[in-house]
């Protein structure tokens, strides 16, 4: 890959990073000063809420406008107002902080879907290898940020001044990159004879997108109701605040491990029901772990599974999608998953408060059990499994609801 294409995935590492770190130390103030499980579940709602209220609409910029000029509008924003949710946090602000933090996600929300939709006219040959590198950031970003932030909580005055510096960087890497407008009506590097309609989500396309936007709402529902649902559950079991931060760390840095795990499996249909999978087993090992140092292996192993099913269904989004509407499509896509992500964020402590911290994460493990079990349901009963669409044979789909994924081993 370019060295261009190198800083543009590391612009978008350390502005994602930068941008979640604060959550954590936002979160336990806010829970601290209130101590309400349905506070908790608004102010971490929060987080999620820009990009279901934004996504959809404002990707469509980059379908019309130069996208590096978006971008780079939005790491400068970013950088503003993190700075200023420094200054909240410093002063013991609480709420304000998590206004703050909220704005810099909504000022946020154009980026990736300008970055994947100019990913193919950026890295030319390499671009499915930079794609892979880029979801994987952007999936990453939402759980390593905050498992620096759960790490620094015990030198909180540090959470600040990292995010800041961490924004500075991203702004320093990107400067100088082009990225143009789109190029109308055709895919810039379509997978192999694929030249079909991409209109919404209608026409031929439509059933295996749908499919695809349903695997990542469910994912992260899981994933962001699991990230919150620790809080209680380490305050209630596992010894309270010093519980909390190790959990975090394990849920997020462990991301980062999502590519490698997708090794065991073949294919996006194989990759996603590994993923559920994995997820489930893992959840359920946190439930009978009986402190938190027993629980970070299966918190590990849920957060790079959560990688593993989210980056095969992104991808086959972002194959279908022709040049200039690419960015409409990611953008629809962040909403729908963004909004799944918020249910599961804004439910998961009243559920806690309500059931129990440990009956509600296993509560968690038996939804990401549903695609497993849907599967299983349709083929006792004759019926064609739901699948991903496998990118490379984008233009194999023969008619809605009849997509079959090439035989894996």
């Amino acid at each position: 890959m370019s060295r261009t294409t190198l800083r543009v995935l590391g612009s978008h590492a350390l502005a994602s990073t930068a941008m979640s770190l604060v959550w954590p130390l936002l979160l336990l103030r806010i829970f601290d000063e209130y101590g309400d499980g349905l506070v908790l579940g608004a102010a971490a709602g929060a987080r999620m809420l820009p990009y279901v209220v934004l996504s959809w609409w404002v990707a469509r910029l980059a379908d019309r406008h130069r996208r590096d000029l978006i971008v780079r509008v939005t790491l400068i924003a970013r950088l503003g107002l993190l700075t200023a949710t420094m200054l909240a946090l410093a002063t013991d602000h609480a709420v304000l902080g998590v206004v703050l933090a909220t704005l810099a996600i909504a000022a946020a929300t154009p980026a990736y879907p300008a970055l994947a939709a100019g990913m193919p006219r950026l890295a030319g040959a390499h671009s499915e290898r930079a794609t892979d590198l880029l979801v994987t950031i952007e999936v990453a970003g939402w759980v390593v940020g905050p498992a620096i932030g759960g790490l620094l909580l015990g030198v909180p005055w540090l959470v600040g001044p990292v995010s800041v510096v961490l924004s500075l960087g991203a702004v320093a890497a990107y400067a100088g990159v082009r990225q143009p407008r789109p190029a109308p009506g055709r895919l810039a590097a379509p997978p192999s004879g694929h030249r079909g309609p991409n209109r919404a989500l209608g026409g031929p396309l439509g059933s295996p997108l749908r499919r695809a936007l349903a695997v990542l709402m469910l994912v992260n529902l899981v994933d962001s109701a699991v990230a919150v649902g620790v809080l209680p559950l380490a305050k209630a079991e596992w010894g309270g605040d010093g519980a909390y931060g190790p959990a975090v760390a394990a849920l997020g840095f462990s991301a980062l491990g999502g590519p490698l795990l997708s090794l065991l499996a073949r294919g996006p249909v194989s990759r996603a029901r590994l993923g559920f999978l994995l997820v489930a087993g893992g959840l359920g090992l946190v439930v009978v772990s009986g402190s938190v140092w027993w629980a970070l292996a299966p918190l590990a192993l849920v957060g790079a599974s959560t990688v593993v099913v989210e980056s095969a269904a992104t991808a086959a989004i972002q194959e279908y999608a022709d040049d200039d509407r690419r960015a409409g499509l990611l953008g629809l896509a962040d909403t729908a998953m963004v909004a799944a992500a918020l249910v599961g964020s804004v439910l998961a402590p009243p559920l806690a408060d309500t059931i129990g911290a440990v009956p509600a994460i296993g509560s968690f493990a038996a939804v990401a059990m549903l695609p497993l079990l849907g599967v299983l349901v349709a083929s006792r009963a004759g019926l064609r499994a739901v699948h991903l669409p496998h990118p490379r044979h984008a233009g194999d789909v023969p008619s809605r609801g009849d997509v079959r994924e090439p035989a894996e081993s």
